[in-house]
């Protein structure tokens, strides 16, 4: 009877938790991951009293900073929450297939404001201060001007409805993301706006406005431009990745890409990803201005979170140096980024035949080094550079290949940045040209030195160049000197006349004379007219 009565009294205990309404404990300790929600994160928001988390399935509150959450669905006709923004003391919540709703917390209960916005699909919902922005799959753009009291369609000019992203910048500017018809501007917002189309032909997932640019995520991925700016696929992860999500501040831009991670840039031009784990399957991200936290969601429902006002220590993990001959010395450089805002500083290690211009760097620093094969036996090589930080601790592998030659053959072509040594395809960042006043090519300095296992100085006070070579078996010492804009220049000491002067052209590399630098070595020089390519022939 006893056993009876204890069965009876935990069956009544298991059905009553379950009636109770839903409610996660987030952990405790330092750890990343906040929560773990049963369904997918679509959409995260905060103003400091209450984090708000919207899934595939329901809203979910917090009122102690994420610790616990609580189900708040009451009043809403669908769950698969599509948006959350704030605007005049109330929340604003899209849904997938239940329009857009509109309250507050303490009331426990969401409005449906259906005969205002009319569309069942929302697809994002933000604000700036008394305006509400709302982009929909079925009746385009819409927009309120007090706080969600009267609502207008915006949709003259565009050539779909389906809108599905949208963002405001400081200035007043204005750009609106659709679904398969890319990305759309008008320069003020009312009655008689007409959207400009600046992108077409994408589905636009997300935007973000950063440093006077424009982000565009796709579903093929990343593009940056502008009002008078072509856009331009960026190309950090390669191939054509979904883009989830893009937000930003002043002076941080993070991306969360579909099964990437999470990515983040100070500058829009150089992205790294950030190692925390579970966040390869991002779908939403928050960045709160004034804690500096990252919110991140993920399709597995983990909810993490980022301390940027802690230092964040980020850098590549690889480089690629190719191949270098033996006895050689190959210059390189990589930059130790904090994208947090605390103050970061560390210190270098490396192996022996890697030396580095500095030890020690704080913040953000740009780390010049310069690897020595003399000692190194034929092989192929990935040896770490250690980074050791307040932040912690990671590794850059440096990757290369020594091999013994007995000579090297170099060949270029006119306008293309593919150059091969020794047979190796390498990328130039510039192509070879012709001068067209002199007639004669100008070639990437760093390469073209580095490929005959010489060094490069750079002396930005008197816009000085100098190449330097070790004595070898069949070679003598070579000291090189140029400067820029002057045909003036000297091979070890001796002053030489040029045919044309060195120059600097985008992204800020040396051009240097080809058959000037080439016969300075030693080396022969073949020209092939019909296909523009240059053979370079240098006997070690």
């Amino acid at each position: 009877m006893k056993k009876l009565t204890r069965f009876i009294i935990f069956i009544l205990l298991v059905l009553s938790i379950l009636t109770l309404p839903i409610s996660f404990v987030a952990k405790s300790n330092s750890s990343v991951n906040l929560s773990q929600f049963p369904y997918p994160i679509t959409s995260i928001f905060t103003d400091g009293d209450n984090l708000l988390v919207g899934t595939e399935s329901g809203l979910f509150v917090s009122d102690n900073g994420g610790k616990s959450f609580a189900l708040k669905n009451v009043g809403l006709s669908d769950f698969h929450i599509t948006g959350i923004a704030k605007s005049g003391g109330k929340y604003f919540i899209g849904t997938s297939e239940g329009g857009l709703h509109a309250g507050n917390i303490k009331d426990q209960k969401w409005t449906s404001l259906s005969d205002k916005v009319d569309c069942p699909t929302i697809s994002s919902v933000s604000s700036k201060d008394n305006m509400i922005f709302v982009t929909s799959l079925c009746t385009g753009f819409h927009v309120s001007f007090d706080y969600g009291s009267t609502w207008i369609d915006i949709n003259k000019g565009l050539s779909t409805t389906e809108t599905t992203a949208f963002v405001r910048t400081n200035s007043g500017f204005n750009f609106l993301g659709t679904e398969d018809s890319g990305v759309y501007y008008a320069e003020s917002l009312g009655d008689k706006t007409t959207w400009r189309n600046l992108l077409s032909g994408y589905d636009v997932t997300s935007l973000s406005y950063f440093m006077d640019t424009l982000f565009v995520g796709t579903s093929v991925g990343l593009f940056k431009g502008n009002i008078a700016e072509k856009f331009q696929k960026m190309d950090f992860i390669g191939g054509s990745p979904y883009i989830d999500y893009i937000v930003n501040n002043s002076d941080r831009l993070f991306i969360a890409i579909q099964n990437f991670g999470v990515f983040a840039s100070v500058d829009g031009l150089n992205f790294y990803g950030i190692p925390q784990d579970q966040i390869l399957s991002s779908k939403s991200l928050y960045l709160e201005n004034s804690s500096k936290k990252l919110y991140i969601g993920d399709k597995n429902g983990n909810l993490s979170q980022v301390d940027l006002s802690l230092p964040l220590l980020e850098c590549k993990s690889k480089i690629d140096l190719g191949i270098a001959n033996k006895g050689s010395k190959i210059g390189g450089s990589f930059t130790v980024v904090n994208i947090g805002y605390g103050n970061l500083t560390g210190n270098i290690s490396v192996p022996s035949f890697i030396k580095v211009n500095k030890t020690n760097f704080t913040n953000t620093d740009n780390i010049d080094f310069l690897l020595d094969t003399t000692n190194l036996s034929p092989d192929s090589y990935t040896v770490p550079i250690k980074i050791t930080s307040n932040s912690g601790t990671q590794n850059i592998y440096i990757s290369f290949k020594v091999i013994e030659v007995t000579e090297i053959k170099i060949i270029l072509i006119i306008g293309s940045k593919d150059a091969y040594v020794n047979g190796e395809r390498l990328e130039l960042d510039a192509p070879p040209f012709i001068d067209k006043q002199s007639s004669r090519t100008l070639v990437p300095l760093r390469f073209i030195s580095q490929a005959f296992g010489a060094e490069v100085e750079w002396d930005d006070k008197v816009r000085k160049v100098t190449i330097k070579k070790s004595a070898a078996e069949n070679n003598s010492v070579i000291l090189i000197e140029l400067w820029i804009g002057n045909k003036v220049a000297k091979v070890n000491l001796k002053s030489v006349e040029l045919d044309v002067a060195p120059v600097i052209v985008p992204p800020g590399r040396t051009m240097v004379p080809l058959r000037f630098i080439s016969e300075s070595f030693g080396s022969s020089v073949k020209w092939d007219g019909i296909n523009k390519k240059i053979t370079i022939i240098y006997k070690l």
